[in-house]
């Protein structure tokens, strides 16, 4: 089995098809999750914040920790951070697990 790379936007999507429909727009999720359509791009890009964090991992029944590892891990500019995680789950963009 292969595995998936887990990113913030591989989440932003997960949640959109947990409510249900998979195409839905930015704004549309935001409105689900009580969150702006600036604030879902962000997270899509890597900035997910803890309180969106806990908002999806409520829809989609995933792991709060798992969740917010993943956008800390994003959002961490220290180098030490970016070591480990480039060493641990390869050289990425973005964190995933």
């Amino acid at each position: 089995m292969e595995a998936i790379v887990k990113t913030c936007a591989w989440y932003v999507s997960e949640a959109k098809r947990a409510l249900g429909n998979a195409g839905m727009s930015d704004r549309e999720l935001g409105e689900h999750l009580g969150f702006s359509q600036p604030n879902v791009n962000r997270a899509k890009a890597g900035y997910m914040t803890d309180p969106m964090a806990r908002a999806i991992a409520e829809a989609t029944q995933i792991d709060e920790g798992e969740i917010l590892f993943v956008a800390h891990v994003s959002r961490d500019t220290n180098p030490s951070v970016r070591d480990y995680v480039s060493r641990t789950f390869g050289p990425r963009k973005r964190a995933a697990v």
